[in-house]
């Protein structure tokens, strides 16, 4: 093979290159790749990517390393080789000997092998696809693709209803915003940290469960599947089948999810996402069931208490425009005109119809427009102002306080002898654009309130069982609900985990669209009653019983059925004005109730099965929640290794497009703004 040989790489192979990464393939100048296999087909693990993230700044510590430049090329140990590439070094090097090591390269380990991502995960996943790695684990171009696409759609969204300030239309790396840091940088950066934060959360959370040998519920699996589903179907639609249905099925999937989340993600990337996902909620679940150390608990009481405090507020909203120094100025003489006036709540009601008055008026016109002729103007106008009077209250608790305000009004707000009822101050956010005027109304309180925890298994007549039968049901839901019964009460290591949430019945009234016959219900109570002795025979804890919970409870508002975060394991926390069936509330308000209490309790979803957790004040209760979130935000310690000169060429094609005759114009114009510019 002569040097022209080399420098030509095969026609199929450079424009599938240049389709995924828009340039040539090419050696780039000093970035660090090592290629270390046994075998081509060697798995993921065994795959050595750099130790050293690809930035600017390897770049020319490289350059400038005489070590680095030395003829060290090729080293070998046993049946190992490993292959350290250097463009600055390679140009020293004979050109037969150099003809002959790039193409030992390419016919042992192919170009596209570790040039182009191949839309897979775990094992399968080439060296080429890895991004980044977040506590070892490779992070793939797909899964990055995803989780970018999902960070800017989820802004996007918020920038639609006025609540950040992006402009969709322009480009995100001309347009600035401040992060978690108060650090300026431009959106299409916050895009990025963003997306790292997120694979950084549900990988590190993925991997310790696997460490706890957790394992995904049937309802997730379920779920998982109903939502690959969900999209085939849709790309079908999309698509179209025509006589290869069954044939085009896979590659219609994958291009439908591709134009709607970015190049390199697959079918492959979706599941592998949902799966860790679930994992990381499981895992949170677990977790959150284990007792708190006392001394760290103390230690974090006595750091964060203030912040469990609130103060109410009476409060007036007047837009600021900051575009000039006459313009900002004229906004603060309105507001503190308008402070003047303000002296309690009475005061406050009488500037509302002039503050809010086009606010009210296009209210007003929305409401008789959609109310087609039975809603009268004056009708319309009376509704929207008593709506206005009752946004004049604000509890301000004190992280809302450090989140949406400066220092000075916190300190105004919480700090002894900085401020009393009645006092006035106002502070404007350019940002917002919006100058709230704020009228103290209490001192600082912490909320007190009894707020109770329980855990419960809701079986209904659905899912219910004939426990003394020796017939085999033939109904295949009661035969699984049997099935999952006798497999679960299972004494090992491996089972999933619980979390913590707090509810309303809500959710549950969806499970009773229909009514029960007292036969019915007596047949759910015998099942919930044959569960219920079985977990006590076996000396269940709360673990066992959340665990449980997932597996047959039929109320997906306290389980992962629901799709929430953080749901898990059957739980609720309550108070009075929960809206819940009495019984319910009487077994949980009982004054006798102690932490592992159990019992059953008959309502007309069928019966539940209970486990007591505790009751204390509500500002405790989220002390302690939150306590358990600085445990597990420590996991997160380990800064990821990004590969950034990878992040780059995905995000050059993070978007495609999906074929025209099937788009919609609102769509197009999505994808459009989802695209960063570069």
């Amino acid at each position: 093979m002569d040097e022209k040989d080399l420098n030509s790489i095969p026609e199929q192979e450079d424009t599938e290159q240049k389709e995924a990464f828009g340039e040539e393939i090419q050696l780039e100048d000093n970035d660090n790749w090592v290629f270390d296999a046994e075998v081509a087909t060697a798995g993921i693990e065994d795959m050595l990517v750099s130790d050293n993230p690809e930035d600017d700044e390897s770049d020319e510590e490289n350059e400038n390393t005489e070590e680095q430049s030395s003829a060290k090329a090729v080293s070998s140990e046993g049946s190992q080789v490993q292959i350290t590439l250097n463009k600055e070094k390679l140009q020293f090097i004979p050109v037969a000997i150099c003809v002959a090591l790039i193409a030992a390269i390419v016919a042992v380990f192919g170009v596209r092998y570790y040039t182009v991502p191949n839309s897979k995960e775990g094992r399968l996943m080439n060296p080429a696809s890895v991004v980044a790695t977040v506590d070892g684990t490779p992070i793939s171009a797909g899964m990055y693709s995803y989780y970018y696409s999902s960070v800017v759609s989820y802004y996007e969204s918020y920038a639609s209803y006025g609540q950040v300030s992006l402009d969709t239309t322009k480009s995100y790396d001309e347009q600035m915003t401040v992060d978690d840091e108060g650090n300026e940088i431009s959106w299409a950066d916050m895009f990025k940290q963003e997306t790292m934060n997120q694979i950084h959360y549900i990988t590190v959370y993925y991997n310790k469960a696997l460490e706890e040998g957790v394992e995904l519920t049937d309802t997730q699996k379920s779920t998982i599947e109903d939502q690959l589903g969900a999209l085939q179907a849709t790309a079908n639609e999309t698509y179209g089948t025509g006589e290869a249905k069954m044939s085009q099925q896979k590659k219609s999937l994958n291009n439908y999810i591709q134009s709607q989340f970015g190049r390199y993600v697959s079918e492959d990337t979706i599941r592998a996402m949902l799966e860790q996902y679930y994992y990381a909620m499981n895992y949170r679940g677990l977790f959150a069931t284990e007792p708190l150390d006392e001394e760290y608990l103390a230690n974090f009481t006595s750091e964060h208490e203030q912040e469990y405090y609130s103060v109410d507020m009476l409060y007036l909203a007047i837009p600021y425009d900051s575009s000039t120094e006459e313009t900002a100025n004229a906004s603060t003489e309105q507001a503190e005109e308008i402070m003047a006036q303000m002296s309690d709540e009475a005061s406050i009601k009488e500037l509302v119809p002039e503050i809010y008055a086009d606010y009210i008026a296009n209210d007003a016109q929305q409401m008789v427009e959609q109310g087609g002729g039975e809603v009268s103007e004056e009708e319309a106008e009376a509704s929207s102002l008593e709506n206005y009077y009752s946004r004049i209250y604000l509890t301000l608790s004190y992280s809302d306080a450090k989140t949406y305000f400066n220092d000075d009004i916190v300190n105004w707000a919480f700090t002894d002898g900085q401020s009393s009822i009645g006092d006035k101050t106002y502070y404007s956010d350019s940002e917002a654009g919006y100058t709230y005027i704020l009228l103290k109304n209490s001192d600082p309180y912490r909320d007190e309130s009894q707020l109770y925890t329980v855990r419960h298994i809701l079986v209904t007549p659905d899912t219910a069982v004939d426990a003394q039968s020796d017939n085999a049901s033939t109904d295949e839901e009661k035969q699984s609900f049997i099935d999952k019964v006798k497999g679960l009460f299972k004494k090992d290591d491996t089972a999933e985990a619980e979390t913590d949430t707090a509810q309303t019945e809500d959710t549950q009234t969806e499970q009773a669209q229909q009514s029960y016959t007292e036969e019915q219900l007596a047949e759910a109570r015998n099942s919930a009653q044959l569960i219920l002795d079985k977990f006590t025979s076996d000396n269940g804890t709360e673990k066992d019983f959340a665990l449980l919970a997932e597996q047959i409870s039929a109320d997906p508002g306290s389980t992962t059925a629901s799709g929430q975060n953080d749901v898990f394991g059957g739980l609720y926390q309550i108070n009075d004005e929960t809206n819940f069936v009495q019984p319910f509330k009487d077994w949980t308000f009982d004054e006798s109730r102690q932490y592992g209490d159990t019992g059953l309790v008959d309502s007309d979803y069928g019966t539940h099965i209970m486990f007591f957790v505790n009751s204390q004040p509500a500002y405790l209760a989220q002390l302690e929640k939150d306590a358990r979130t600085a445990l597990l935000d420590e996991m997160l310690s380990a800064e990821p290794k990004l590969y950034n000169k990878r992040i780059s060429k995905v995000l050059s094609n993070y978007k495609v497009e999906a074929p025209a005759s099937t788009q919609t114009q609102t769509q197009a114009q999505a994808q459009a703004q989802a695209q960063p510019a570069e």
